[in-house]
């Protein structure tokens, strides 16, 4: 129920009746492989459906590029590299140098800098400025950016700071000291790093050494990670949700869909996993705990009290809210995510009681399935266009049958694309209407149905959706 391997395909979804480009991309993994029970102690990852199942039950999918200049594509064995380009999100990350304990502003790649967050576009300030540097012995965050664009760095002149949720897209939460993969980021700080995102009294970010979300002055000097190419459509912290009118949501920029309403009553971690496993509502039942990742794509960091929008999450408490993943740091705590303001992040005792939204979304990963590559969860796509459906045939012998639901992928909602064909791991689709955000494919071999797979949620056409975000309308304006 998480992420495979990466196609890039970005579309163009259509908010307020007003054109909105967009990339849309799952939410990255957390990185996390191994499964914990309610003590700390390791245990073998129990299959989905059970009621331990938790992060590291289903795919885990992290994986960089190292970039040469132009963004030429080089080998994992480089010994030397510009950029790194996360392969799920598609964002091309700056890569830090000289790790040395001792700043070198000469250098804005140098691992050792610090910068204070200053923005004087009157356009993305939002009249709050944030704090100069001198240029002379201290330094900000628009001397750093602007310094990488006219040194042209990688061949580019893009860079900007990330937003929160871009930059926690970068968080290895299966590591600690620091949580970010070392083999592509190198001489990477534990410390704060800036983000774009900012209120009148600070700005968040990301402390890398365990990967926790955090808050800061302005005033203060940390870190700071460039990214450039592409951006969460809209507002930078904010997703774009269509209310199905069952008690769900569907988040059409990750491909998720929430339980529309918070589970009754506060629950330990075990609890909240196995109340998810469990669930049968709105006609699913393959519902799980979100991840830490998942359940922070929520947070609208413009609000708070709670930190999510009203209009579609109407119930949500201010508190805390469990999720799936276990903190390695220390196996008998677990993350959760607070929504009063910003969604803080962090871990405590798995014996704890706090509250549950449940998800659902993706692809299960079960040894000897198929694995569905395309279309990738978020994907969008034309009706008219060609659809290549391919998957990992896992040497299965045989043909495949392969179906698709535009009902998020309940049981009597599949119509078939073709009853069968060789399972060669390709098949061309000209996508057909009607229009929808909910889409399912499933893909299962005909000699044994057991080893096949679904991948959701995807979208089909182009979607309009009124000012309140409440319905989905065809663009030729029929229900």
């Amino acid at each position: 129920m998480k992420k495979g391997l990466k196609v890039f395909l970005f579309v163009s979804v259509m908010v307020g009746f007003h054109s909105l480009a967009g990339f849309c991309w799952p939410v990255p993994d957390t990185g996390q492989t191994k499964c914990y029970d309610e003590a700390g102690a390791e245990i073998a990852c129990p299959p989905p459906g059970d009621p331990l199942a938790q992060d590291g039950t289903y795919i885990h999918q992290m994986s960089y590029t190292k970039l040469g200049y132009g963004g030429t594509e080089l080998y994992d064995s480089a010994a030397e590299w510009l950029m790194v380009m996360d392969n799920v999100t598609g964002l091309i990350w700056e890569v830090k140098q000289n790790k040395n304990e001792i700043a070198d502003y000469a250098n804005p790649n140098d691992a050792d800098n610090r910068y204070t967050w200053y923005d004087s576009n009157p356009d993305t300030n939002e009249g709050y400025p944030g704090t100069a540097g001198e240029g002379i012995v201290s330094f900000d965050t628009e001397q750093f950016i602007q310094t990488l664009n006219n040194r042209n760095l990688g061949g580019f002149s893009d860079w900007r700071l990330p937003t929160a949720k871009e930059l926690d897209s970068l968080v290895n939460l299966g590591r600690n000291f620091p949580a970010i993969n070392t083999d592509f980021f190198p001489y990477a700080e534990q410390e704060f790093h800036w983000s774009s995102d900012h209120t009148s009294d600070g700005a968040w970010g990301m402390a890398f050494r365990h990967g926790v979300g955090n808050f800061d002055a302005k005033s203060n000097a940390n870190a700071v990670r460039a990214v450039r190419a592409g951006k969460i459509p809209g507002n930078s912290t904010v997703s774009t949700f269509v209310d199905n009118g069952d008690g769900t949501v569907t988040d059409i920029n990750t491909g998720l869909m929430w339980r529309k309403a918070t589970l009754s009553g506060a629950v330990n971690w075990s609890q909240a996993l196995s109340a998810c496993e469990d669930l049968n509502d709105s006609g699913y039942v393959d519902w799980r705990l979100p991840d830490r990742k998942e359940l922070k794509s929520l947070v609208d960091f413009n609000r708070s009290n709670p930190a999510v929008d009203p209009n579609f999450f109407p119930e949500t408490l201010s508190e805390y809210y469990w999720t799936s993943t276990t903190s390695t740091y220390d196996p008998a705590n677990a993350w959760h995510v607070n929504f009063y303001y910003g969604g803080f992040d962090g871990s405590s005792s798995k014996s704890k009681n706090y509250h549950v939204r449940p998800v659902r979304g993706g692809q299960q990963q079960i040894p000897e399935t198929l694995i569905i590559l395309s279309p990738e969860q978020a994907s969008g796509w034309s009706i008219g266009s060609r659809m290549p459906i391919i998957w990992d045939t896992q040497n299965i012998s045989g043909n495949v049958k392969i179906s698709i639901s535009r009902a998020g992928g309940r049981a009597d909602s599949f119509e078939v694309i073709t009853a069968s064909t060789p399972n060669d791991g390709q098949f061309d689709w000209t996508v057909t209407g009607p229009t929808s955000v909910n889409c399912a494919l499933k893909i299962e071999p005909i000699s044994d149905s057991s080893k096949g797979n679904i991948q959701s949620l995807f979208r089909i056409g182009d979607i309009l959706v009124d000012p309140a975000g409440l319905t989905v309308t065809e663009p030729d304006g029929s229900a």
